[in-house]
């Protein structure tokens, strides 16, 4: 209709079109149509004018913080209301559009949660298909809005074959512990909750009649039982059958976890949860997904389990579950340089990884039956001799937070001192619902859709990073200035994939910046979150000088309050560093190059990291099987991966150590220490202390470098 808001038109040309008083009525009980929409109000302007700015809100957080289309949003913004929750659940359960992320804040009172969660930690379990075509019987066959429509078949013990659901994205119900397909499966989670609750409203409404005449016959009575938990579910309300819309008494089984991200939904009130009551549970199923999570936690069972059953280093491989959460994996205290400030945009090391981690070991198994592996390097100084001998051709670094260690820049995930532990929300500049889903999880603050939402929190809490960084409080270490040498020094640095966000490599002004992938994005540079327009980012550190208040208190001459920093194209409050937020895509250019490089890495270079975030760690399984593994850390990560140490290695060797003095070490043998003595005065206060020690000592024993000394202080296990 003329004036409305049409599915071809863009958003901008529906915000003209609302605010030109083409009126837009929006209720969830009676939707409009486009031509509806069009029609003006003349009775009730005032409230005409509260509906159009609802309408259009509603439209620009759909399209601005949930990726949404104007399209898509238009027409569920037509089909339920201005209510987001509602419009975003239309656009996913009608499978109109793809899952961005959700909701942002989670509701953390919700009625279900006491009535509806009745799974104990013994009862969890994982790796269940979805069981809808298993269980289901006098239920409808079909999914619940699912957008695939896949199935897979398996032959059970009797060698019936029987249709399945993928066994990926699937939810256990909080209530019966049963395991259902997510919507973008076959929607059997959805339909899990919608039968159960249609069996409870059904049930009470007869108990409702038979109270109300009790002399009538029921024709529920003569149905059979149906599904147990719901019978079960309606027993336990039977006594608040006289209110039939108590808010639990017919809600079906509608609270589930998600085995993908241990989020806790409930569809009854179409949130995310937060509940003190769900925190065991989700520890429960954190252990069962990530099982060397609890290795650092020192429990009894698990050294016994170390003890009896798994040999040699494997054991002490220690996963970090970061799962856009940044959930801090217990990681031991002699390991916190490799979670430091290694930022994740909600992707880690789960069962999927594991799984493609597996099938590239069996493979490089078999290939290295027929192909017999060459002499494994046991020293830094055979390492260096590889690195210089023509079968080296192409290295590839992969870097974590442990290389920038030295610097000294801060600690975000450390227990008890780290930014995470020691947040204070009530100094950020929020709603008090933002600094309550803050307290809950800190990591909120760094997704995108708060960012979106209100940029200031994320701006207060990186201004000491964002400021620290244009004035250089940070500088680079000599493990930074390894790869630079390598580059310059034998011209087979083909990448270099970093994890960190400090920006430090750009620092290493021998090194073409076309060599370095930031994986999740960097402070140096800043950009509009929305239409990726890039700023100068001298004006943006200025910017957040002037604007940003200081929550340290460090900053005297900072502003008592904050302001928004607005994108000079587009208009929003949206310009940040060109960070990856919590939540969003990696860039693109990391997966265009590593599909280039990898195949012709002879090899890796892991450095300071836990190896535990995806899709990053994935660079270990998918270089070549015949390429050497060169893991720097101060204790053994990958194992998961397929890093091998001690006997069972055939091509992983392991620098156990910082990674200042494991790499200045390799350097020594490489013969590069003369080219460092340089650069004293432009490394950090750490790393220049190392290098001074080893310089002394080289000159007190007569060495120049290069010459095998000190090979045997840094051996590798294999």
């Amino acid at each position: 209709g003329s004036g409305g808001i049409s599915k071809t038109d863009s958003f901008d040309v529906a915000i003209e079109a609302a605010t030109n008083n083409d009126t837009l009525v929006a209720s969830a009980a009676s939707p409009p149509t486009a031509a509806a929409a069009a029609a003006p109000s003349s009775d009730n302007n005032t409230s005409s004018d509260a509906t159009i700015a609802a309408t259009l809100q509603a439209m620009e957080q759909l399209v601005d913080i949930f990726g949404f289309t104007p399209t898509v949003a238009s027409e569920a913004v037509d089909a339920v209301g201005p209510d987001v929750a509602a419009a975003y659940n239309y656009i996913l359960d009608g499978g109109y559009g793809e899952d961005k992320g959700g909701p942002v804040i989670p509701k953390t009172d919700c009625p279900h949660v006491d009535s509806r969660v009745r799974v104990t930690l013994e009862d969890l379990c994982i790796g269940h298909h979805c069981s809808h075509y298993r269980d289901v019987k006098e239920e409808r066959a079909g999914g619940g809005g699912g957008l695939k429509g896949e199935v897979e078949y398996e032959e059970d013990e009797e060698g019936t074959t029987r249709k399945i659901c993928p066994s990926r994205e699937n939810w256990i119900c909080l209530q019966c512990n049963v395991s259902r397909c997510s919507r973008y499966v076959n929607g059997h989670a959805l339909s899990h909750w919608e039968d159960t609750k249609a069996k409870e409203v059904a049930l009470l409404e007869a108990k409702r009649r038979r109270r109300c005449h009790p002399c009538s016959s029921d024709e529920t009575n003569n149905d059979d039982d149906g599904d147990a938990a719901a019978n079960e579910s309606a027993a336990e309300n039977d006594d608040n059958c006289e209110n039939i819309n108590e808010k639990t008494a017919a809600a079906g089984h509608c609270v589930m976890v998600s085995l993908s991200d241990l989020s806790v939904w409930c569809y009854e009130c179409s949130s995310y949860l937060k509940h003190p009551k769900l925190d065991p549970l989700l520890k429960r199923l954190e252990e069962l997904k990530f099982p060397s999570s609890s290795a650092s936690s020192g429990g009894e069972e698990r050294q016994q389990q170390q003890q009896q059953g798994m040999k040699g280093i494997e054991n002490e491989d220690i996963v970090n579950h970061e799962e856009g959460k940044g959930r801090a994996g217990g990681k031991k205290e002699a390991d916190t340089e490799a979670a430091a400030q290694e930022e994740s945009s909600d992707y880690s090391s789960d069962d999927s990884v594991a799984a493609e981690a597996a099938e590239a070991e069996r493979e490089a198994s078999l290939f290295w039956k027929s192909n017999p592996p060459p002499p494994l390097p046991t020293t830094l100084a055979e390492m260096a001799n590889f690195i210089n001998s023509p079968r080296c051709k192409s290295i590839a670094v992969l870097a974590g937070a442990g290389m920038s260690v030295a610097s000294g820049i801060p600690d975000f995930r450390s227990a008890g001192f780290g930014m995470y532990d020691t947040l204070q929300p009530e100094l950020l500049t929020a709603t008090e619902i933002e600094r309550e889903a803050i307290r809950a999880d800190p990591t909120t603050v760094f997704e995108k859709s708060m960012f979106l939402q209100n940029q200031l929190p994320c701006l207060e809490l990186k201004r000491p990073f964002i400021l620290g960084t244009v004035n250089k409080t940070w500088r680079a270490t000599l493990a930074h200035r390894f790869v630079e040498l390598l580059h310059k020094k034998t011209g087979k640095l083909t990448r270099w994939y970093t994890q960190n966000i400090d920006g430090l490599e750009t620092q290493c002004t021998d090194l073409p910046q076309n060599k370095v992938v930031a994986v999740h994005g960097s402070m140096g540079q800043a950009h509009c979150e929305i239409c990726d327009t890039p700023h100068d980012f001298q004006w943006f550190c200025n910017a957040v000088k002037t604007q940003i208040k200081d929550v340290t208190g460090q900053d005297p001459a900072a502003p008592q309050t904050s302001t928004p920093i607005p994108c000079r194209n587009c208009g929003r409050n949206t310009v940040k560093p060109t960070i990856v937020l919590f939540r969003s895509n990696l860039p693109a250019e990391f997966f265009e190059r590593i599909r280039d490089d990898l195949p012709s890495v002879d090899l890796l270079i892991v450095v300071g990291t836990s190896l535990t975030v995806a899709p990053a760690n994935s660079l270990v399984y998918k270089v070549p099987h015949d390429a050497l593994r060169l893991v720097v850390n101060n204790e053994p990560v990958g194992v998961r991966l397929g890093i091998r140490y001690g006997e069972e290695s055939t091509r992983d060797f392991f620098g156990r150590g910082k990674c200042d003095e494991v790499l200045l070490e390799l350097m020594c043998q490489l013969g590069w220490l003369e080219d460092l003595k340089g650069l004293v005065e432009d490394l950090p206060e750490e790393s220049a202390r190392v290098l001074r020690e080893r310089i002394m000592e080289e000159e007190a024993n007569g060495f120049g470098g290069g010459d095998g000394s000190g090979a045997d202080e840094v051996l590798s296990d294999g």
